[in-house]
């Protein structure tokens, strides 16, 4: 800070001297371009957020909106927010949670079709389900909290079809492969009462083939090609937390993010992606920058398969045993935009309050903090490495080599009124290809284990408190 002041300083005297010189003009209107000219892509991120909850997103607005820091200040959310917004945002997150109950009895039903929210609707509540609409809409009715939007509305297939022909499909990844059909995610939708297959590239004859095979319920959607997001900086930072550069010691590229801490009979871990933990095995010692903070335990994948025929994994989840001195508090918090931005988290989100349509942040060591929507529940993916993923959440923001293992969280309103907090949602296991996002942000996609699954399937309970 007392650099920062100086150069301040500094400037004002330049800036004075060259204004008796009749030079300040030229030097000020330069000046003020270059310090507001923000990145590409963080032009294009603002973009895809706001379309994403309907505020205005052609570029020559977003681009003026990092020009004007009074009229649009920095928010929660990772880009430039006028307090309008902001406030709606805040707003939709005060709803959320009391719709918790809602989406409880709707998705308890046998002739349910799941529910999401729709952002752009000012995040509408819309359940579906196959019989008896008028039964439910006066159910819901009772369970839905005043100022909250919503609607009843039907259901082709019910969630427990969709979910029986998505493990079906499942099942058959090797075979479709092998005839051709480049699949890289299936996942029952509920926004579209279908289950989805993933495509790698176009190919304008798959979804005729899959109809053929499995019956109407299949539409097919071209993701891309996807890719690992372990590779090649948030270095040097203490207390261990989410988001912060973690690297197998002894390597010079590859590195992963951490998500959280959590314990296991009174024995602290570091968790990440598993893959990051079995690309160098249990044991291997693990670095933030040039310190070591613990030794790889253990993960959730077995032995992997081949590309072409991979073997399930329930989740793609791994966890560090930290040594014993770097048990110090606080254990819940994690970088949010950089190491003078840290945030905590006091309770973790179950799979049942992460539905399609509602938001989520994600912090990794390489594209750090960022936002978006969750586009699909309880997918099953290939990871391209001999793993077949599944129910894994899909969040509609790409990451970038080294992101795996990044925490991924929910921002919600916690008493009292007007004040917010986040809650742990699942760790960051797989992305889209960069190029494909690029070109077409509807197709940037990313993919996460959720934290209930880390819970029930490792026995490891997240740190929820500074004293874990």
């Amino acid at each position: 800070m007392t650099t920062s002041k100086l150069r301040v300083g500094i400037g004002l005297i330049v800036i004075l001297a060259l204004a008796a010189a009749g030079l300040s003009g030229v030097l000020a209107a330069d000046d003020t371009k270059a310090a507001t000219e923000p990145a590409e892509k963080d032009v294009r991120y603002a973009m895809s957020f706001r379309a994403n909850f309907a505020f205005q997103s052609d570029e020559p607005f977003v681009r003026g909106t990092f020009d004007d820091p009074d009229g649009f200040p920095g928010s929660d959310w990772g880009l430039p927010l006028s307090p309008s917004e902001a406030a709606d945002l805040d707003e939709r997150g005060r709803i959320r949670p009391l719709i918790q109950p809602a989406i409880e009895y709707a998705l308890s039903k046998p002739d349910s079709g799941g529910m999401w929210f729709d952002q752009r609707q000012g995040g509408k509540a819309l359940s579906r389900f196959t019989d008896d609409l008028a039964a439910h809409e006066a159910e819901l009715a009772g369970l839905m909290p005043s100022g909250a939007d919503w609607e009843v509305v039907l259901a082709e297939y019910s969630t427990a079809q969709l979910r029986s022909l998505q493990e079906t499909i499942t099942t058959d990844f090797a075979e479709l492969v092998a005839a051709g059909i480049p699949v890289t995610q299936i996942v029952a939708s509920a926004r579209l009462n279908a289950v989805l297959v993933g495509l790698e590239e176009e190919q304008p004859e798959a979804e005729t083939e899959l109809r053929s095979r499995y019956g109407p319920a299949v539409s097919t959607e071209l993701i891309g090609l996807t890719q690992d997001d372990a590779c090649n900086r948030r270095d040097d930072c203490r207390p261990l937390m989410g988001g912060l550069k973690i690297r197998p010691q002894g390597s010079s590229a590859y590195f992963c993010s951490s998500a959280f801490q959590a314990e296991k009979n009174g024995v602290r871990m570091l968790v990440t992606a598993g893959h990051c933990v079995q690309d160098w095995g249990s044991g291997h010692v693990w670095e933030n920058g040039a310190d070591r903070f613990g030794t790889a335990a253990n993960h959730t994948l077995p032995p992997p398969g081949t590309v072409s025929n991979p073997v399930n994994a329930d989740a793609d989840l791994g966890w560090i045993k930290t040594d014993a001195f770097e048990s110090i508090t606080p254990a819940n918090t994690f970088i949010r935009t950089d190491e003078e931005d840290i945030k905590s988290f006091d309770h973790i989100a179950t799979n049942n309050m992460q539905q399609e349509g509602d938001p989520v942040c994600r912090s990794g060591a390489t594209t750090k903090w960022m936002c978006g929507l969750i586009i699909n529940t309880a997918a099953n993916k290939p990871n391209g490495e001999g793993h077949m993923i599944s129910n894994v959440w899909v969040m509609n923001k790409d990451a970038e080599g080294g992101d795996s293992g990044g925490i991924v969280v929910e921002r919600y309103e916690a008493p009292p009124h007007g004040e917010f907090a986040y809650r742990a949602a699942g760790v960051h296991v797989h992305s889209g290809n960069d190029q494909t996002c690029l070109s077409d942000p509807t197709k940037c996609r990313a993919w996460y284990s959720t934290a209930q699954d880390l819970e029930d399937l490792t026995q490891l309970v997240i740190c929820r408190s500074s004293g874990c």
